[in-house]
């Protein structure tokens, strides 16, 4: 994670999105994790996913509780557990959401009274379902955006997802939501007319757990699918690099 440009780029920056990202990425693993247990221990962890799912909505608005439930959903429904799907509505969930959110928001609009108008209507809605804010891009632009904003790992994307497809039932629990949770935060905001690289800033850490998990495949059996994978892609990085360098000898001041 530290290495993808998406992360180092955005944590560079004086903006929210990082802040963002920690919370939504912080209510997705605390969902998962309570679906992981039984009882006293899932109530405690939903609690936590709540609360970090309202913080993320104080620092950036509905997204940081919409993103968290889109993961979570596409992810249970993948695995036919419609029970968890219902556990994510519980009332005490929108209690604790509640109770972190609207004392701010309630304060702010008593202050600022075209707040709501503007954080609800403008700046989420419009914004996801309007080319207003000049940020327009075509669905497949996060596709584009992918391979530059996690180079050099995401030259392993092409290999290792043909062969995850290929043994998708046999891979880990937590594999497979890792990969959901990639790919439905790339779809949803695909879906959205305006669009930023930083958008898709919580896709890093359940990408470099999948790079952590590959290479661990990679190094435990040399011979196998992950290690030749592995294998082809530092090649295609060297073949980049090369023809980099020769590149700036080529246009190099004499």
């Amino acid at each position: 994670v530290a290495t993808l440009p998406l992360f180092i780029s955005q944590a560079r920056l004086v903006i929210f999105d990082i802040a963002l990202g920690f919370f939504v990425c912080g209510s997705i693993v605390c969902g998962y994790l309570a679906e992981s247990a039984e009882g006293t221990t899932r109530r405690r962890w939903y609690i936590l996913a709540t609360a970090s799912a309202g913080v993320a909505t104080l620092v950036k608005g509905p997204v940081g509780f919409v993103v968290p439930l889109v993961v979570l959903i596409a992810f249970h429904a993948s695995e036919r557990r419609w029970s968890a799907i219902g556990r994510l509505f519980h009332p005490l969930n929108f209690l604790i959401l509640f109770a972190v959110v609207l004392p701010w928001f309630f304060g702010v609009s008593r202050a600022h009274p075209d707040f709501p108008h503007y954080g609800i209507i403008e700046e989420s809605f419009n914004r996801f379902t309007t080319p207003k804010f000049r940020r327009t891009q075509p669905a497949y632009y996060y596709l584009l955006m992918l391979p530059a904003t996690f180079f050099p790992w995401s030259l392993l994307l092409p290999g290792a997802a043909v062969a995850a497809l290929k043994r998708w039932t046999s891979l880990p629990r937590i594999s497979r939501f890792c990969i959901i949770w990639c790919v439905s935060v790339v779809v949803f905001f695909s879906l959205s007319q305006s669009k930023l690289p930083a958008y898709i800033l919580s896709v890093v850490l359940p990408f470099g757990m999948l790079a952590a998990q590959f290479w661990d495949s990679a190094l435990s059996h040399p011979d196998g699918v992950a290690a030749r994978i592995g294998r082809a892609s530092a090649v295609v990085l060297a073949v980049i690099g090369g023809l980099l360098a020769a590149g700036l000898i080529i246009v190099a001041p004499q």
